[in-house]
């Protein structure tokens, strides 16, 4: 069962969430979490890497970075930053990347740049540093 901002949805037992959308409020940050499967030789950097090669491709974005990402369970990862000009002004995006048994979980948030204060920003990357493998 999927709960959605009030409604519940009966998913057949096949299938599995592999993308949640999450957002504050209408035109607040937003959280989006997906999840892949990727070959055995793709890791959290090169994956990164090939994220920041497509950025700089997309009209309107700028100050596009990659670094290390350390999750708060230890794990290692990539982040990937980058401030973006869209219809909703002025975006900052902060993208983090895992790899873990063959599957890439990608977790991105995505807040207009007027919201982003030091508090804000710090408990949105808190947010994002809870990423980790689910036990199964």
């Amino acid at each position: 069962m999927i709960d959605v901002d009030g409604f519940r949805l009966e998913q057949p037992a096949s299938f599995r969430t592999n993308e949640v959308r999450l957002e504050e409020a209408p035109g607040g940050p937003t959280i989006v979490v997906q999840s892949r499967q990727v070959s055995e030789a793709e890791n959290a950097e090169s994956l990164g890497a090939e994220l920041l090669s497509q950025l700089a491709n997309v009209p309107g974005v700028s100050n596009a970075a990659q670094a290390e990402m350390a999750f708060d369970d230890g794990g290692k990862g990539s982040v990937v930053s980058c401030r973006l000009s869209s219809d909703r002004g002025e975006l900052r995006q902060y993208c983090v990347l895992r790899v873990h048994e063959g599957r890439v979980c990608i977790a991105s948030v995505t807040s207009p740049v007027s919201d982003v204060t030091q508090a804000t920003a710090m408990a949105l990357m808190r947010c994002l540093a809870s990423l980790r493998p689910a036990v199964s």
